[in-house]
């Protein structure tokens, strides 16, 4: 099956020595030919001699003359000026269509006519070439006369030239149109009717119809079956269209709006994102501070422990001093002296006050005896309780990250107490105050956390939601691009239905 662009379109056609014709071209637009004129300006003389004539090569005035008429004879046409012969040509050019003007392949076929007045009938040959008139083919010599049979021969080579019409049919259907020698005289008759001028006058439409039926290719059964079916199915390609045109125009409007809210939706959990970092900054800013200010604390008792270090060791030196000058020989005259002076001075008043004081503790001597010994035993109950709870106290400080010392042990249990409960006090407010840094940090890294989650779904769902365009962007135009090849190909192939 052949179509518009692989089938041979009529470009040119000529008339030579016929008529009023010396050398007249005709030039095809798109294959079609207009020929427009007043009266007796040779349109039909041009439709006379050229369709279908060239095409048939047969001589009866009765095809020549469109109104089937007898007295239109090629001798007449040949001898027209008056002379004694004539001579003349009647051609047609078609073109096979290339990549480029330049690859396009031309095909020529024409008639060659000679008649003399004596003669009742023109002589005539034949010729289907590959080329062109006034390039490759030459119809008229340089002396403007029509050239000769012998002389066309020779320039186109042996059996290119032919002598009988029926020959020249079948081999311009061999060349152009490959229907076969039935068909092929069918379409010559097809041609003859519609070439006749005011055709819808007296129209007989069984005759027409017998005409183009004919004339006409006949269609497979099996190809207007499927032609039935497709229109039957153009509908519902038609409604598949418009729904995937619609879902194009949704999808682009969906994909348009939802750019706009994931866009939102990115801003504002960058906003949040960029939120938690300040504040996980300002966070590792106060722990930062609060780790200055811890080594600060731990400097300054370090320097608090070394001063209390110092001040025992001068302390333990003045009471070595002081011990020293106690038990030095100076200090016991002296104080023996100081002693005697003041014994001689209060002896006398001593004596009596003692003789007083004698009477009331001889009184009292069996009451303190009894107080004394019970004192005793609670005093010696208190330093095994000491003894015992000092160890115990002594460990839970170490453990606290109390700093003690061997010097801070006392025997006074008040003194002992107040001490471990104000270091104990210090440690639980450092421990305090570095329990809410933690607490706070760990705050922020969680919030840093929660950001970077919420920056990843956020960051996901934008490439799952271009996933999805791209996939029904390509899937739209996978669709139009299958619609337009279906289209395209049944537009192919079924010519006869479908105007190219």
């Amino acid at each position: 099956m052949t179509t518009s662009a692989t089938r041979f379109r009529p470009t040119r056609a000529g008339v030579i020595g016929l008529w009023d014709y010396s050398d007249a071209v005709f030039a095809f637009a798109d294959g079609r030919l207009v020929l427009r004129g007043a009266n007796g300006s040779g349109k039909t003389k041009a439709l006379e001699v050229l369709f279908p004539f060239v095409l048939d090569g047969r001589l009866d005035p009765r095809r020549l003359d469109p109104f089937s008429g007898e007295n239109r004879t090629m001798k007449a046409n040949l001898l027209w000026r008056g002379g004694d012969s004539g001579h003349g040509y009647a051609w047609l050019e078609f073109a096979l269509p290339g990549g480029t003007d330049h690859d396009a392949r031309y095909v020529t076929l024409g008639v060659g006519l000679q008649a003399q007045r004596h003669r009742p009938s023109p002589a005539s040959w034949f010729f289907v070439a590959d080329g062109r008139v006034g390039d490759q083919i030459v119809l008229v010599d340089p002396d403007g006369r029509p050239r000769t049979k012998k002389a066309l021969a020779a320039d186109l080579g042996d059996g290119v030239v032919m002598d009988r019409a029926s020959d020249h049919r079948r081999r311009v259907d061999e060349v152009l149109f490959g229907l076969g020698p039935e068909r092929y005289e069918a379409m010559l008759d097809l041609v003859l009717t519609l070439r006749r001028p005011m055709l819808a006058k007296d129209l007989d439409p069984k005759s027409l119809s017998e005409t183009l039926s004919r004339g006409l290719r006949p269609l497979d059964e099996d190809l207007i079956e499927q032609v039935a079916r497709s229109f039957d199915d153009l509908e519902a390609v038609q409604r598949d269209l418009d729904r995937l045109i619609h879902a194009d125009e949704a999808t682009a409007t969906f994909v348009t709006d939802y750019r706009g809210y994931l866009r939102t939706q990115a801003r504002h959990r960058a906003d949040r994102a960029i939120e938690a970092l300040a504040t996980h900054r300002s966070a590792e800013q106060r722990r930062d501070a609060a780790e200055q200010a811890l080594d600060e604390a731990r400097a300054e008792e370090a320097m608090a422990d070394a001063d209390a270090t110092a001040t025992d060791e001068r302390l333990a030196n003045g009471r070595a001093r002081r011990d020293a000058l106690k038990a030095s020989e100076a200090f016991r005259t002296a104080g023996q002296l100081q002693h005697l002076e003041q014994a001689v001075q209060d002896l006398d008043a001593e004596l009596a006050r003692a003789e007083a004081r004698a009477e009331q503790a001889d009184a009292a001597a069996t009451g303190a005896g009894a107080d004394h010994d019970r004192a005793v035993e609670q005093h010696r109950r208190a330093d095994a309780e000491v003894a015992r709870l000092a160890p115990r106290v002594l460990a839970s400080a170490t453990d606290a990250g109390v700093t003690w010392h061997d010097d801070d042990v006392t025997d006074d249990p008040e003194e002992l107490r107040r001490l471990v409960g104000g270091r104990a006090a210090a440690r639980h407010a450092d421990l305090d105050a570095v329990r809410e840094l933690l607490d706070a940090l760990l705050e922020a890294e969680r919030r840093v956390v929660a950001a970077d989650e919420a920056r990843d779904a956020a960051e996901a769902a934008e490439v799952d939601a271009r996933e999805k365009l791209d996939a029904a962007d390509r899937a739209a135009a996978d669709a139009r691009s299958a619609l337009h090849g279906d289209i395209d190909v049944w537009a192919t192939s079924h010519t006869e239905v479908v105007a190219s």
